[in-house]
């Protein structure tokens, strides 16, 4: 049976771990092993091990030992890099992000719906203020949060990160998309509409 975890991919037979990989930025091995996984769910991937959720909380679970590591602040993971994990806080109120570091908390509430850049260096997450949305930036060392000027909509925006430009992706409304890269003064309309079919997309 696979299991799919966010920027992880486990292999597992009658509840045991035969391997998992990370899926970013490249199949890496991360472990090899007929230990039983203690939780009922594969929820990411770091260098130090495997994100279970055991009962209702989420632990660092290392393969190799068999050894629960730590467990996060976290109640959902939807970012994995390295050791870098973003997600959101008790009923996700809170966008969180826990490194070897510590953790930071975003200093301002924002949607769960994130995308991680490239380098890791910036989370970019939905804000919704009055009716209206736009995409904030969040710095992953501070959890400083800045608005993207030119992004307000009525929509809930899809994001997505160019991997080789560093360009980020912004679905708005109607499907029209949006680009931004840190550092412009605004984010630029592209001549170009996404299909209303199309659940999601990702930008390379």
């Amino acid at each position: 049976m696979s299991i799919f975890g966010k920027g992880a991919l486990a292999m597992v037979v009658a509840g045991a771990l035969v391997s998992a990989v990370q899926l970013w930025p490249a199949i890496e091995l991360t472990a090899e092993s007929s230990r039983r996984v203690p939780g009922t769910w594969l929820e990411a991937a770091t260098r130090d091990g495997l994100v279970i959720l055991r009962g209702r909380a989420l632990h660092v679970w290392d393969p190799r030992t068999g050894r629960t590591i730590r467990r996060l602040g976290l109640a959902a993971v939807t970012e994995s890099r390295g050791d870098l994990l973003v997600g959101c806080t008790a009923r996700c109120r809170q966008l969180a992000i826990v490194s070897g570091r510590g953790t930071v908390v975003a200093k301002r509430r924002l949607d769960a719906g994130t995308a991680l850049s490239p380098a890791a260096t910036l989370v970019a997450a939905p804000a919704l203020r009055g009716r209206r949305w736009s995409v904030a930036l969040v710095d992953t060392r501070t959890g400083a949060a800045t608005t993207v000027p030119g992004t307000r909509s009525g929509t809930y925006p899809q994001l997505a990160w160019a991997r080789s430009s560093g360009w980020l992706f912004i679905r708005g409304r109607g499907g029209r998309v949006l680009a931004y890269r840190p550092g412009q003064p605004r984010a630029v309309r592209l001549p170009l509409r996404l299909p209303r079919e199309a659940a999601d997309f990702t930008a390379g």
